[in-house]
């Protein structure tokens, strides 16, 4: 035990847990022996074992934190708020940051940015685009402006529900103006993917061009998004050479992507490409879903490839996936 037993001794511990396998015990430890050698917890300690849970995703050990923390009478600060919150988004619990954001006030604390933007990252991973849209409004009508990550999660929000009309609309609104925001990759391929969950292949085609003219090269998300885009619309030429540029520019090639593509060209018609792209996938070490295999077999059937059909059927066997679609070759 050698340290010295000061408050900031066990707040670098219980700091220094979040990182190893056994963090858990690692922190309930430092804050049983801190209790023990009689050193009060302060706000600092709750928030470095809130900042440990919502590292590791555990929100519901972070709530608990925040009850020990009432029942103890030590005040929570704004830094305590944001952990939770982070915590609950980490974890996928929009309703339950929501309750938290609405606890604030009962204890005099005020959001700032931070606040406003993992509020709204929790709401757009819970697909709740109209609860960030309306944090959105309480953020203007409280003076407090956007940055780039808000941007990209209200993006993300509604592109993730569909709503291209309103992820466009952001977009313009927060990047244009006195107090534009300058987007980077993550808010195109944000859009991108808005505009592809809608169906809408030349506003993605559009914004794919406009993040290159703004000197930003295309992640994978922006990438894939634009290439099942095109997957939907039945636009196979389009997606092959988006596929061919992706391959030239070294840029990974999902699951997503592969399926996509074996997808459209299957529905077009076009079964030896669609096959040469899934050679391909294999080859590289992308396990293909069950998606792609029952295109492929479809494809076969109506084809009558036989041999294809079967040495599809063989692959799948070996990788230990059977598909049972009723398919007569």
């Amino acid at each position: 035990r050698g340290l010295e037993a000061t408050e900031a001794t066990f707040n670098a511990l219980i700091s220094a847990a979040a990182n190893g396998k056994e963090w858990r015990g690692r922190m309930e430890w430092a804050l049983a022996e801190m209790g023990e050698a009689g050193v009060p917890a302060s706000a600092s300690t709750y928030n470095a074992a809130l900042n440990a849970c919502a590292k590791r995703k555990d929100w519901r050990r972070a709530l608990a934190l925040f009850e020990e923390m009432e029942a103890a009478e030590v005040a929570p600060d704004t830094v305590t708020f944001n952990t939770l919150l982070k915590a609950c988004a980490a974890g996928r619990q929009a309703g339950v940051a929501e309750g938290v954001f609405a606890r604030m006030a009962e204890f005099d604390v005020r959001p700032n940015r931070i606040t406003y933007g993992t509020i709204i990252s929790a709401y757009g991973r819970g697909r709740q685009w109209e609860a960030a849209l309306e944090v959105h409004a309480e953020m203007r009508e409280r003076g407090v402006r956007a940055n780039t990550i808000i941007a990209n999660s209200l993006i993300s929000a509604c592109g993730q529900a569909g709503r291209w009309e309103e992820a466009g609309a952001l977009f313009r609104e927060l990047t244009s103006g006195p107090h534009a925001v300058a987007p980077d990759v993550i808010t195109y391929s944000a859009l991108i993917t808005a505009y592809e969950r809608g169906g809408r292949w030349r506003e993605a085609e559009a914004v794919f061009q406009d993040m290159r003219a703004a000197g930003m090269a295309p992640d994978t998300i922006a990438y894939s998004s634009l290439l099942s885009a095109y997957a939907k619309a039945g636009k196979w030429r389009a997606a092959l050479e988006l596929y061919k540029e992706m391959e030239e520019a070294d840029v990974r090639i999902d699951t997503i992507a592969y399926s996509a593509l074996i997808c459209v060209l299957a529905k077009g018609d076009q079964l030896r490409r669609a096959l040469e792209v899934y050679a391909h996938m294999t080859a590289q070490g992308t396990p293909p879903d069950r998606i792609v295999y029952s295109d492929l077999l479809r494809a076969c059937a109506k084809a009558g490839a036989v041999e294809a059909a079967m040495g599809l059927q063989q692959d799948m066997k070996q990788r230990g996936d059977h598909l049972d679609n009723g398919l007569q070759l």
